[in-house]
């Protein structure tokens, strides 16, 4: 059962327990202040929760702000990686061309330093990150 982390308009936070895992669901686009705010609560939610999977379901966020975008580079994404035990990314983008391209530009900047893969469904990323929490502890 999911715990609840953060809600607003734009976006609902949940951490599932059974694979350890921060989820996103936007519903809308969102940028500067409310865009920051739903991803510095999820920050807080893999800590608190020791998280070592994100699911971001996309679909209804569009493109990123070049602004935001700028921010989760050179902020967000170094202090979730130094500050979180965040290892796998699930990035559900969906059909829009435009939107993957947004996401692509950000996820390039971490590729190397956690796992990441863009997947159809939110169950295809639920089982994808419990199939690599499993290989890294039999590893």
């Amino acid at each position: 059962m999911p715990t609840p982390v953060f809600e607003s308009d734009c976006v609902v936070v949940s951490y599932e327990p059974e694979i350890q895992t921060i989820h996103y669901s936007w519903k809308r686009f969102a940028k500067g202040a409310e865009f920051k705010e739903a991803l510095e609560q999820g920050l807080e939610g893999a800590q608190k929760f020791k998280a070592t999977g994100w699911i971001g379901d996309v679909q209804q966020l569009g493109v990123v702000d070049e602004a935001d975008t700028q921010w989760v580079n050179t902020d967000w994404f170094p202090r979730l990686l130094s500050g979180s035990s965040i290892s796998f990314m699930a990035v559900i983008v969906g059909p829009r061309a435009i939107t993957k391209m947004s996401v692509g530009a950000i996820m390039s900047k971490v590729a190397g330093k956690l796992t990441n893969k863009y997947l159809g469904t939110v169950e295809e990323a639920r089982e994808w990150i419990a199939a690599e929490q499993r290989m890294k502890k039999s590893a």
